[in-house]
């Protein structure tokens, strides 16, 4: 129990996980409640920072493959279950930013190595290299990862409007579900495949620069796949977008038309009666002039009869 506890609170892994993963780790959430809202902002911060507290203290007790999964749990399952918006859309915007949490990660392997010429890297390694660690965490987080999910996060709020954006257009809507339900196996796929990647590179080929630069750029690959998806969802999604409106305005339009038919029918039968009004207005009037009342009150009530009651 004592080794234990000297492991966890020893200033190696103190500096490691709370100098630099929790505030690494705030960011990315940061950046993912940027892209999505959450469903509730207290209860977002509350369930992300006891679990990153938690994960980051016991952190140096797990083996790799158990900090692998707990890292997809923390960062792709966790958010997935506490931001708002359709399922497809939370998938996808966490796939792909865990997707740049790796390539920044992959960046800053690629400094530690070209530095320091070593092929691993521990707690004890990052504390004795403070200044070089915080550089690899500022350039590969800071530089690389924070525009790029920004990037992300403003593709997103074009390519995939939120609930509220699709609100008076229930048709358009179910469309973008559509095509985002078709996408989001993609990019979620995307996710253990990084870590394949990341494990063979730091756990096998220990650093190996020729693996870190073709690990980059499969990443790389994966992202330009990626854009050129949603640039497709887009135009289809666009061009059915223009087809329902179509039909929208052409059901207005037969609408508008038959009421239009009714409106003259009414205005004829009102032409009619009006003509029909003066010819008997005209009658009464000669029956008047020749002094003939009588004929003239019954010729009114029998048109009254022809008028409706």
């Amino acid at each position: 129990m004592h080794d234990i506890l000297s492991t966890i609170f020893s200033p190696a892994c103190l500096f490691t996980g709370y100098a630099m993963a929790m505030p690494i780790q705030m960011l990315y959430d940061g950046l993912l409640a940027y892209i999505i809202p959450p469903k509730s902002k207290r209860v977002y911060w509350v369930t992300v920072i006891a679990v990153s507290l938690g994960l980051i203290l016991f952190r140096p007790l797990y083996p790799p493959d158990i900090r692998a999964l707990l890292g997809i749990f923390q960062s792709v399952v966790l958010p997935v279950c506490l931001l708002s918006g359709s399922l497809p859309r939370r998938i996808i915007v966490c796939s792909l930013a865990m997707v740049l949490m790796a390539v920044a990660e992959l960046v800053g392997a690629g400094i530690w190595i070209s530095s320091t010429g070593l092929d691993m890297m521990n707690e004890q390694m990052a504390l004795a290299n403070a200044r070089l660690f915080i550089f690899m965490g500022v350039v590969g987080y800071g530089l690389v990862m924070t525009p790029a999910m920004i990037g992300m996060g403003r593709i997103v709020h074009r390519f995939f409007p939120d609930d509220a954006a699709l609100r008076n257009g229930r048709a358009v809507q179910a469309l973008s579900l559509l095509w985002m339900r078709r996408l989001a196996l993609f990019p979620l796929l995307q996710v253990p495949l990084i870590f394949v990647v990341l494990g063979i590179c730091f756990n096998i080929t220990r650093g190996d620069p020729s693996f870190v630069i073709a690990s980059v750029a499969l990443m790389g690959l994966c992202a330009g796949v990626d854009a050129l998806l949603f640039l497709q969802i887009r135009r289809s999604s666009e061009s059915q977008r223009a087809a329902i409106e179509a039909a929208l305005l052409e059901e207005r339009l037969s609408g508008y038309l038959s009421e239009s038919a009714a409106v003259q029918a009414l205005l004829d039968d009102t032409a009619r009666l009006r003509h029909d009004v003066r010819n008997h207005q005209s009658v009464v009037r000669a029956l008047c002039d020749q002094g003939e009342y009588r004929e003239a009150q019954e010729y009114l009530e029998g048109a009254r009869g022809l008028l409706g009651p």
